[in-house]
C-alpha cells in the first residue's frame, strides 16, 4: 500500500474501542527521520506507526490511519498532495499534525497549511528552557514543570501565525508554538517547537511526559484508555531505570521477572530497551544474581533476543547431559561409557558456544552457576567448555 508498516499488530486489543491510535508518518517531502528516532521510538511504544515512502500520496492510504505526521518536511507540496490532505481531515475526520523547526524551508510547508489558517514565520524563538509559570494555555503541561527546547543541530524554535479560526494551545509569552484548527469532521495541528521533541530533550522525564499529553490530546475518547495505560507504563519504567538507586533496579527487575511470566511481551520489550539505554550490564547482573536461583533464569530468559534459543530449555538440557554422562558409567561398561560420554559433550560444547554468542563468558559464568545449583555433576561443563571463549576451564 506504499508504506513499511513498523507495527503489524492491528489486533493487541479486542475490539475497536480498545484498538491503538494509527500513526502515518509522511517520509515523502524531504523529512529528516533520523534525526528524531527517539520520537519515532515513544510514538511506537503507545501508537501503531507506519511510515509512508512510497509515492503518490493517497488518500485512500491516509483515511486507514488516525493521524497524519510530518516531521520537518522542507519539500514543496503539489497542489494535489495538499487537496488530498485537506479531503483527509475535512471529510474523512482525520487529524493531520505537523512538527516543525528552523531552516526546514516554511514558506513551502506553508502551501499546506494554509487551508487551515495557520502558517509558519522564520522569526526564531531562543528559549531553552519554556517555565511552566511563562505559558499560557498550558494544558499540556499537566504535570510537568518545564520543558527542555534548545536547538537540534543549531536550529531553533519558529513562532506560528494563526488566523482567528484557529485555538491556540502552546504560547510561551508572546511566542505561539503550538495552533490548533477545525475543519470539517478532523482537525490539523500545528508545533513550531520540534526542538522539544530532540533525542536529548527527550531523555527528560518532563518532555517525555509532555509527548505523552500531546499524543492524548489527539486521541479520541475510545483510544484514551489505552493510550494513557501505555503512557503511564512506559513513564514509569523510564523513571526506574534512569533512577541510579538499587530500590529502583530491583522493582524494575521484579516488573520485568512478572511480564515474562505473564508473557507480556510488550512489556517485556519496553524494559529490555530501557535497560539497554540507561542500566550498565554489569550493574544488572550484580543484582540480578542476589536474588533466588529460580528467579534467575526467568529473567536471565527475558533479556534475550526473542530470536535465541531460551536460556531455562538449555539449563534445563544441560542438567540432563550432565546426569546422563555420570549415569552412564553406572550402568555401561566402561568403553561404552566414554565412546557415549564424547557423543554428549558435542551437544554440551554447542549449548556453551551459543551462550558465549550470547553473553560470553560472563554469561557462561552464570548459567554454569545454575546448573551446578540444580545438578551436583554441574562442574563436569568446566572442562567440556574449555577452550570456547575465553574460557579457561
Amino acid at each position: 500500500m506504499g508504506f513499511d508498516s513498523q507495527d503489524d499488530r492491528k489486533d493487541d486489543l479486542a475490539g475497536p474501542a480498545k484498538r491503538k491510535l494509527k500513526l502515518l508518518i509522511d517520509k515523502l517531502h524531504k523529512e529528516e527521520l533520523s534525526t528524531y528516532d527517539k520520537l519515532i521510538e515513544f510514538l511506537q511504544e503507545l501508537c501503531q506507526v507506519s511510515i509512508l515512502k512510497k509515492k503518490p500520496l493517497d488518500l485512500e492510504l491516509l483515511a486507514e490511519n488516525d493521524v497524519f505526521v510530518l516531521i520537518s518536511p522542507s519539500k514543496s507540496w503539489k497542489e494535489s498532495e495538499v487537496e488530498i490532505v485537506k479531503r483527509y481531515v475535512k471529510s474523512n475526520g482525520g487529524i493531520l499534525i505537523v512538527m516543525t523547526i528552523e531552516g526546514r524551508r516554511p514558506e513551502r510547508l506553508n502551501e499546506l497549511l494554509k487551508p487551515f489558517g495557520l502558517s509558519v514565520t522564520k522569526t526564531t524563538v531562543d528559549e531553552k528552557q519554556l517555565d511552566r509559570h511563562n505559558l499560557e494555555r498550558p494544558q499540556l503541561f499537566d504535570g510537568i514543570n518545564s520543558l527542555a527546547l534548545g536547538t537540534v543541530w543549531k536550529y531553533k524554535s519558529l513562532k506560528i501565525e494563526a488566523s482567528n479560526e484557529a485555538e491556540v494551545i502552546l504560547k510561551y509569552k508572546d511566542a505561539i508554538l503550538g495552533a490548533k484548527r477545525s475543519l470539517g469532521k478532523g482537525t490539523a495541528y500545528l508545533f513550531s517547537c520540534l526542538p522539544a521533541f530532540g533525542n536529548k530533550q527527550l531523555k527528560q522525564v518532563d518532555n517525555r511526559r509532555f509527548l505523552s499529553n500531546l499524543i492524548t490530546l489527539l486521541a479520541t475518547p475510545d483510544k484514551i484508555e489505552t493510550l494513557a495505560t501505555g503512557r503511564d507504563e512506559t513513564n514509569e519504567i523510564f523513571r526506574l531505570a534512569t533512577d541510579r538507586s538499587e530500590e529502583s533496579l530491583f522493582k524494575l527487575i521484579k516488573i520485568l521477572r512478572e511480564a515474562a511470566i505473564s508473557g507480556d511481551t510488550d512489556k517485556v520489550k519496553k524494559i529490555q530497551t530501557a535497560l539497554k539505554k540507561y542500566v550498565k550490564r554489569e550493574r544488572f547482573t550484580n543484582a540480578v544474581r542476589t536474588l533466588p536461583k529460580s528467579e534467575q533464569v526467568a529473567i536471565l530468559d527475558a533479556v534475550r533476543p526473542k530470536q535465541e534459543e531460551s536460556v531455562e530449555l538449555l539449563i534445563d538440557e544441560l542438567v540432563k547431559l550432565c546426569t546422563e554422562v555420570n549415569m552412564n558409567y553406572k550402568r555401561l561398561p566402561y568403553s561404552e561409557a566414554q565412546k557415549a560420554q564424547k557423543q554428549l559433550e558435542v551437544r554440551i560444547r554447542e549449548i556453551g558456544q551459543k551462550l558465549f554468542n550470547q553473553g560470553e563468558k560472563k554469561l557462561m559464568l552464570e548459567i554454569h552457576a545454575l546448573v551446578a545449583s540444580r545438578c551436583i555433576y554441574g562442574r563436569y561443563l568446566e572442562g567440556v567448555w574449555s577452550g570456547i571463549g575465553d574460557w579457561m576451564g
